[in-house]
């Protein structure tokens, strides 16, 4: 590959080096490189669009895919009908046609860290914000409360409510320091999953 296949792309500030043969599938583009656009006066070929969302443009064209957070689809799609990417474009379309359903969920810290495949560090919440691509799901906020806890008198585990018990746990001597309940801290995760795969 020679520096003449390379094309230097200044995209709203942004950098981008490619190749030639990446860029044809865009008519915009093409024309740049095939030197139809006479201001060009530096090896360096400026476009005053979005540097941002040309990231997902360019991985388009390399790959033929893309993923992006829902927020930006419309506004890719006006950079992909800028750049002349119809089977872009279209694709963005159907993605943006398809219905989104949310649910939202209380998970335990064993429940999240067992779905994250790993332990958070409570310092680092907020970095993880949608960033868990483990399953489709986006923590939205932590918290810290109080749960009631109930305790067999005959410690059976699998007795964790008193109407479980049942009659003889519920008659078993017990000690006079015998608490039937106690409190501990527990940290909760409030997530919302997207059952169409994004987030």
């Amino acid at each position: 590959m020679t520096g003449a296949d390379l094309a230097k792309l200044n995209v709203g500030g942004t950098n981008y080096v490619t190749t030639h043969d990446t860029l044809r599938e865009s008519v915009y583009l093409t024309t740049l490189i095939d030197g139809e656009w006479d201001e060009q006066t530096s090896d360096e070929i400026f476009i005053d669009r979005d540097g941002f969302l040309f990231r997902f443009i360019l991985l388009y064209l390399r790959t033929g895919d893309f993923e992006i957070e829902r927020c930006y689809l419309k506004s890719l799609k006006n950079e992909a009908d800028f750049y002349g990417i119809p089977a872009l474009s279209n694709k963005i379309d159907k993605i943006m046609d398809t219905k989104e359903e949310v649910l939202y969920q209380l998970l335990t810290e064993e429940q999240f860290n067992s779905s994250t495949n790993h332990t958070i560090d409570p310092f680092l919440l907020p970095s993880y914000i949608g960033r868990v691509k483990a399953i489709p799901f986006q923590l939205i906020s932590s918290i810290s409360c109080l749960r009631k806890v109930y305790h067999c008198p005959r410690e059976i585990f699998v007795h964790k409510e008193s109407y479980r018990c049942g009659y003889k746990c519920n008659r078993f001597p017990v000690s006079s320091d015998y608490q039937a309940h106690t409190y501990e801290d527990v940290k909760l995760y409030l997530v919302r999953f997207n059952t169409s795969g994004d987030v």
